[in-house]
C-alpha cells in the first residue's frame, strides 16, 4: 500500500518503460542494496538516535531537496509507526529508487548483479551479527 502511495504521489502515476531484463536486473539489485542500507542505517539507527537526542546537504537544487525532504519524512513516519525496516525494505524504498534509475536511463553491466548481491549479503550478515550481539547484551531489539 505504501509503495503504491509513493508511486502515485512521487511519480504521479507515470508509465515507466521497463528496459530488458538484462538491464533491469542490475538496477533491481542496486535498488535493493541501497534500500536495505537506507532502511537499516538511516531509519534503524540515525533516525532513532536523532529522536532520542533531539526529539527529532546534498549538492542539488532546492526543488530536489524539498522533494527528498518530504519523501524522507514519509519514510520516517512509516518507520516510526511500524518500527520495522521490513515495511521500508524490500519494497517501499527500492521501488522509488528503481523508478528513478530507469527514468535516468542508467545502464549497468549484467555482472553488476553479483557485486550488489555481495554487498547486500555482507549487510545482512552485519545486521544479523549486530542483532545477535544486542540480544546477548540484553538490550531490546529496535529494528525489524
Amino acid at each position: 500500500m505504501f509503495a503504491v502511495l509513493l508511486y502515485l504521489v512521487a511519480y504521479r502515476g507515470e508509465v515507466i518503460d521497463l528496459p530488458p531484463i538484462t538491464q533491469l536486473l542490475p538496477l533491481v539489485t542496486l535498488a535493493l542494496a541501497i534500500g536495505f542500507f537506507e532502511a537499516v542505517f538511516w531509519c534503524g539507527w540515525v533516525l532513532l538516535w536523532l529522536v532520542k537526542s533531539f526529539g527529532i546537504g546534498y549538492a542539488m537544487d532546492l526543488s530536489e531537496m524539498v522533494f527528498l525532504f518530504f519523501i524522507g519524512i514519509m519514510f520516517a513516519v512509516v518507520f516510526l509507526i511500524t518500527r520495522s525496516v521490513l515495511i521500508l525494505w524490500p519494497v517501499f524504498q527500492p521501488m522509488g529508487q528503481l523508478i528513478t534509475l530507469i527514468q535516468d536511463k542508467l545502464t549497468l553491466p549484467f555482472l553488476a548483479v553479483l557485486g550488489f548481491v555481495d554487498v547486500l549479503s555482507v549487510m545482512v550478515v552485519l545486521v544479523y551479527l549486530a542483532a545477535r550481539y544486542q540480544r546477548k547484551r540484553g538490550a531490546p531489539r529496535r529494528v525489524v
